[in-house]
């Protein structure tokens, strides 16, 4: 019992390890979970902000253009028809996504950046040979099974112009550069490249809510 003794003791003094450490190092060590994004299930179609205050609603050109103009917190359904916005939702301008009343309900907010790229590491993990960014067919499919359904809802542009219903679905992200935000989270091939900031604002996106955890 003693030369045991003897030996753990010296075995301590040349490892620099205490008692308390070896015997932290029997305890199994938890591993932990891999963060995962969990979607609503459909895009957004709010019309208030969580304090009740009532968005704009710009139905015309004029009035989309105006909105952007005073930096008005706006939204339009795709060419006024009520049928697309119930289906595939809302299209809201960069001060909708960004004021401080906040959008998203209570126990929701909307994705930044961490979260879009969460949410690809997701994918990756769990299908580890497919190539995200690429636009292969199979991207729909692979998005759905991750919480994540694409409805090509097109947009709307900072003059008003409503286009790429059937073609192009692109969702806001809060913090990306308001520019590039549907070069980073669009399908359909869209280029941000040649539009500036302030043009980029007033592009009208869709919103898609994450649980706020």
């Amino acid at each position: 019992m003693c030369n045991k003794l003897f030996h753990f003791i010296v075995f301590c003094f040349l490892t620099g390890l205490s008692i308390q450490d070896i015997q932290a190092k029997k305890k199994p060590i938890k591993t932990p979970e891999p963060k995962t994004i969990e979607w609503a299930e459909s895009n957004a179609t709010v019309i208030k902000f969580r304090n009740g205050d009532t968005l704009i609603f710009a139905a015309s050109e004029a009035a989309w253009v105006q909105a952007c103009s005073n930096k008005q917190a706006a939204y339009c359904i795709y060419e006024n028809n009520d049928s697309i916005g119930r289906t595939i939702g809302y299209l809201y301008n960069w001060y909708a996504i960004t004021d401080t009343r906040s959008l998203a309900p209570k126990g929701w907010k909307i994705p930044n950046e961490q979260d879009w790229k969460t949410f690809k590491n997701q994918i990756y993990n769990s299908d580890s040979t497919i190539v995200i960014d690429s636009l292969i067919g199979e991207i729909d499919e692979i998005y759905a099974k991750n919480g994540l359904t694409i409805q090509y809802g097109g947009d709307r542009s900072h003059t008003g112009e409503f286009k790429n219903l059937g073609s192009h679905m692109a969702w806001w992200s809060i913090d990306a550069p308001t520019y590039n935000s549907w070069t980073n989270h669009g399908f359909g091939g869209y280029s941000g490249v040649d539009t500036d900031e302030n043009q980029g604002k007033c592009v009208g996106l869709y919103v898609r809510f994450i649980k706020d955890k």
